[in-house]
């Protein structure tokens, strides 16, 4: 196989130095900075990272879904070991303690600009950021035509017709809350204790407000048929909910984290954590950004660590890909997390409707965005007000999109468990994808995703094994880091060479890499800065990363630093990846970086072979130590 290098030039930005962009490493992200610059005299809520010897994410993967109680246990444990420091210093000066945010190794508190200063001084804090503000998303209203085309039109009433309708799977919906009086929900709410989470008010009963707009997600995804018709996918599907949100429609990104701590163990118990869930909702002032690193405008990158957990664990998570169409690079967080199954929304004659956000993704290890698309426009959902708990409402948006995905996937591992066969989120994402009806330019695109969902085939490619994975794909071996190895120390004036020994793959498949280098050791997406790129000699053209390889693969370069990094290029540095580069004679791959400045730094390389297939090697620290050469 020829070498091919799918890699973007970051155009428009013409070099006027060669000397690498100043930079300091920073305790405090840079939108928490900028909000203490503002408003320097006030209290402000804020997330705090801890140091950790291993991620969430990196314990979840270690231990398997199938040891969910071992992986709370665990995070808990550690949570609790790490926020022992800050507490007691909490204590000392006799204020409250913080709120553990186990899931992603954090606790969030109020503070005081000079105590905040104080807390970035600590060893135990990795970091300190904003604890960001997100709005509920507003329904568009519709016309009362075609109100129930759309669940036909997924084919789910050919699920029901063989008595698979989500019997027996858990859905949480993770929202305004639910309306569970409503007589499409009645006999859905599952009932345990524990199973409705309220950060905010901590009542324990479930209830909705405003536009119910939980509601009316939750009845899409598994809604009766009370008034003459089912508009739920998945009927049979038993319900549990959080409230993201307060009764004036604003939530906070620390809460949100609590609600998905509450989905891996709801009422302390991680037996009875959902299949899967639904998050109707993103960051939609962010639009076209991938908020998923500390040194980007944003501080959510604990968003990420979280859901990375969660399906860790061995939940899938659906998200609406937003309505921020239909300009191109429109994507939202955190459906443009590759760990979410992202949906776009559809008018009834199939073709995208405007306001669904388009790719491509903003997190470059997100390959297709949307997934896929489903039903999104003139959608019947359930409804309230006070003292009427049988209306309903016609809606649009990929709110109402997303929860179509939800109830599929509910159905399909009901349909798994008669069937006597095991999906994990791995074949569920790619029994959806695979199965969708093409639309738009052919193969997957950035307006339609992979196609339109089609349960009803999905479930043909379980049921005849004909789903790669389940038909015998074998994930590529893991790439074996060569250089630098653990704990190498580089000097600021130095070039690093990454290299890495070309991974295998027994079906033959072309493999795709993706280098990940970051500051932090969550490695986690980039910035709003220009993360691909290709070697050039144009002159005066900034690049990003240069592309050298001398077998079979393609490769994706991703720098995770919270800076802007000019790379030099050296004399014969294109991107054809001739044989005859001295840096590359040794190496099946490598890729040269650099000047850096001082700081410790985490690579990896990652490898997918297209069909699911996703291996990665171990992660690396090495370190750049200041220099005093001119």
């Amino acid at each position: 196989m020829p070498v091919k290098l799918i890699l973007s030039a970051i155009l428009g930005l013409l070099l006027t130095v060669s000397s690498p962009l100043t930079v300091t490493a920073e305790v405090i992200s840079p939108k928490l900075q900028s909000v203490l610059d503002r408003t320097p005299s006030e209290s402000i809520s804020v997330i705090i990272s801890l140091t950790t010897d291993e991620t969430p994410v990196m314990l979840a993967k270690r231990l398997g879904p199938r040891q969910r109680s071992e992986i709370v246990r665990e995070l808990t444990s550690v949570s609790e070991k790490n926020g022992r420091p800050l507490n007691q210093f909490l204590s000392q000066r006799n204020l409250t303690s913080a709120r553990p945010l186990w899931l992603v190794n954090a606790m969030a508190l109020t503070v005081s600009p000079e105590l905040l200063a104080e807390l970035a001084t600590l060893s135990y804090v990795e970091a300190i950021t904003l604890d960001e503000e997100v709005q509920l998303p507003s329904h568009r209203d519709a016309d009362t035509s075609s109100a129930e085309w759309n669940i036909g039109r997924t084919g789910a009433p050919l699920l029901w017709q063989r008595s698979y309708d989500g019997r027996g799977i858990t859905i949480a919906i993770l929202d305004s809350g639910v309306n569970i009086e409503h007589p499409d929900l009645a006999g859905r709410w599952r009932g345990d204790a524990g199973d409705w989470f309220d950060p905010y008010n901590g009542s324990t009963e479930p209830y909705d407000f405003g536009g119910y707009h939980g509601t009316g997600v939750a009845s899409v995804a598994l809604g009766g048929h009370h008034s003459g018709s089912t508009i739920g996918m998945a009927p049979g599907a038993s319900l549990i909910a959080a409230k993201l949100f307060r009764d004036d429609g604003t939530g906070n990104l620390s809460y949100i984290i609590e609600a998905l701590q509450w989905v891996l163990s709801p009422g302390g118990n991680p037996e009875r954590a959902p299949a899967v869930i639904n998050n109707s909702w993103g960051f939609d002032d962010e639009a076209g950004n991938c908020l998923s690193s500390f040194g980007s405008g944003s501080s959510i990158y604990h968003l990420r660590t979280a859901i990375q957990t969660i399906k860790a664990a061995g939940i899938f998570v659906v998200s609406a890909a937003g309505n921020n169409g239909p300009d191109a690079a429109t994507s939202v967080s955190p459906a443009n997390y590759p760990e979410s199954f992202s949906v776009g929304a559809t008018w009834p004659d199939n073709t995208i409707a405007g306001f669904s956000s388009r790719g491509p993704s903003a997190c470059p290890e997100d390959f297709t965005y949307p997934d896929l698309v489903a039903p999104g426009i003139a959608i019947k959902v359930a409804a309230s007000g006070s003292g009427d708990t049988t209306s309903y409402q016609q809606v649009s948006g990929t709110s109402f999109s997303a929860p179509h995905v939800t109830g599929a996937a509910a159905l399909l591992l009901s349909a798994a468990n008669s069937l006597g066969l095991t999906l994990g989120v791995t074949e569920i994402d790619l029994a959806l994808k695979y199965s969708a009806t093409d639309l738009g330019p052919p193969g997957a695109d950035d307006a339609y995703g992979f196609g339109l969902l089609n349960v009803a085939n999905a479930l043909n490619l379980i049921e005849n094994k004909v789903l790669p994975d389940i038909a015998g794909n074998t994930p590529p071996s893991a790439p074996r880091t060569i250089i630098p190895t653990a704990d190498t120390i580089f000097s600021t004036t130095d070039t690093i060479t990454l290299a890495w020994e070309e991974a295998t793959d027994q079906d033959g498949d072309e493999l795709y890499y993706v280098v990940v280098v970051a500051d932090n050791p969550y490695l986690n997406s980039p910035l709003d800065i220009g993360t691909y790129g290709f070697a050039t000699t144009f002159v005066g053209l900034s690049l990003f990363g240069i592309a050298r390889s001398r077998r079979p693969g393609k490769l994706i370069v991703t720098m995770f630093i919270p800076f802007l990094l000019v790379w030099l290029i050296s004399c014969g540095g294109g991107g054809s990846g001739s044989n005859d580069s001295p840096q590359t004679t040794a190496y099946d791959f490598s890729q040269t970086i650099g000047p850096l400045n001082a700081g410790t730094y985490y690579w990896k390389v990652v490898v997918n072979d297209g069909r699911g297939g996703v291996s990665e090697s171990a992660v690396v620290r090495f370190k750049v130590m200041s220099s005093s050469a001119p």
